[in-house]
């Protein structure tokens, strides 16, 4: 399902799934639909899950049921849930032996893994496909007669897990100056003049003594616990609690950090053309700045301009906001588990890969021929030379985002690879004592 792109026939009013040509540019790739062998699920379960439970059981021989509802365990590349079921399924039945030694029931089961499922398992992926099947393949897992579904919206996110802020501390330390590089696209002296104004706005007196304290709001935090506190035994509680949900996200004071936070992927993202910045017109451009940040937590905004160009911007690069997905878990060091078998690929555009479902011609041909052929669409087809332009800056904004907000101090270097830079995510969002896998 993940790799299938399907074809909207208006006259007809159906649709198909594309065929020969249309498929081409290495479509599992792009969509992140891999597979994981059980295998291999049972092996990092079997060394990354079962510590954590056995610890838990542990701390409370005489309700160990308590201690394992109490566990948070993520996969933050989840897919379709292969991980997720795995973990949820093994949890359950310690929980289920708990609860009735010997020849367990089918029902007792199903109800310890809907508890599992409802209270412990979290996940993220970019793919919005991944994280509705996902959302699916536990519904169906987890189902209980007589109870309706889990409400799953807080749990399981969609977004990039390696774009976007960390933690509180980037806000706190401003935008770097990396992040006005000139890239492909931009004009050097834009990128410049907004990098000059955004190092006096944050190494100056812009640098507030409440930015400087700034940490985790109890609101946010609260709010979060008492939303995942909330029953979910019938219908009407799971609506009820959907809809607290909705104004959670809704209220003023998520909504301000959250603009923060897309403000700080949005410079990177931002092009830097127009109008070269000064103190004067920087309110109507759209690039973010060290200020701008800091104001929007405070609750000023310098104009719709900026606000819609950051909310754009950082929702087409998927960025996942780690303190205000999961503000609870994060707010407790992390989660106890951290599981998962993420995408192995280097961050850098495939020329053969972009063209071949846009120019087969040009993606069959030889390195400095290829070269060549590109070079000549700035004159012969501008709409195909925009379109390689942006998605190579896209390249160089993530690479760049990586490199300089200091989230992988340890794996950013040389060529990126996604597997290394998923092992230290995976690392630090390990709760100590904890396990990843």
């Amino acid at each position: 399902l993940l790799e299938l792109t399907p074809e909207l026939n208006l006259e007809g009013r159906d649709f198909t799934f594309a065929e020969g040509d249309a498929t081409k540019g290495n479509a599992r790739k792009v969509s992140g639909s891999y597979y994981s062998p059980d295998s291999l699920v049972k092996l990092l379960l079997d060394t990354t899950l079962d510590p954590v439970l056995d610890a838990a059981e542990a701390r409370n021989p005489n309700d160990p049921v308590s201690e394992i509802l109490k566990l948070s365990i993520i996969d933050p590349a989840c897919g379709s849930g292969h991980f997720l079921l795995g973990a949820a399924r093994r949890a359950a039945g310690r929980i289920a032996r708990h609860r009735m030694p010997g020849a367990i029931s089918q029902e007792v089961f199903q109800h310890a893994l809907r508890e599992v499922v409802t209270s412990c398992i979290y996940g993220s992926d970019r793919n919005p496909m991944a994280v509705e099947l996902c959302k699916v393949a536990l519904w169906i897992e987890a189902l209980e007669p007589g109870k309706p579904l889990s409400f799953l919206d807080a749990r399981i996110k969609c977004g990039d897990s390696l774009i976007g802020v960390f933690d509180y501390e980037m806000l706190k330390s401003g935008i770097p100056n990396e992040a006005y590089t000139a890239m492909s696209g931009d004009d050097k002296t834009i990128a410049k003049g907004f990098e000059r104004l955004n190092k006096e706005e944050r190494d100056g007196n812009a640098a507030s003594g409440f930015i400087k304290t700034l940490a985790a709001p109890a609101e946010i935090i609260d709010g979060a616990r008492k939303i995942a506190a909330m029953p979910e035994d019938v219908l009407s509680e799971v609506k009820a609690k959907a809809r607290a949900f909705a104004r959670y996200e809704a209220s003023n004071q998520w909504q301000r950090l959250k603009l923060a936070c897309d403000m700080y992927v949005a410079t990177f993202f931002t092009p830097k053309i127009g109008e070269e910045p000064t103190a004067r017109t920087l309110v109507d451009m759209p690039v973010p700045t060290t200020g701008a940040m800091w104001e929007a937590v405070s609750g000023n905004i310098r104009s719709d301009v900026l606000l819609d160009n950051a909310t754009r911007v950082s929702e087409e690069n998927s960025a996942l906001h780690w303190p205000l997905a999961f503000p609870a878990v994060m707010a407790r060091g992390g989660f106890d588990a951290v599981v998962g078998n993420p995408p192995w690929e280097v961050s850098q555009l495939s020329e053969t890969e972009f063209f071949a479902a846009r120019d087969e011609k040009i993606a069959a041909l030889p390195g400095d021929k290829r070269k060549r052929a590109i070079a000549k669409l700035e004159t012969e087809n501008p709409a195909l030379w925009n379109d390689f332009q942006m998605a190579k800056r896209g390249f160089e904004a993530n690479n760049t985002f990586i490199r300089a907000s200091k989230r992988f101090e340890k794996t950013a270097v040389m060529k990126l690879n996604t597997y290394s830079l998923f092992a230290e995510h995976f690392s630090k969002l390990a709760r100590r004592p904890a396990q990843t896998g």
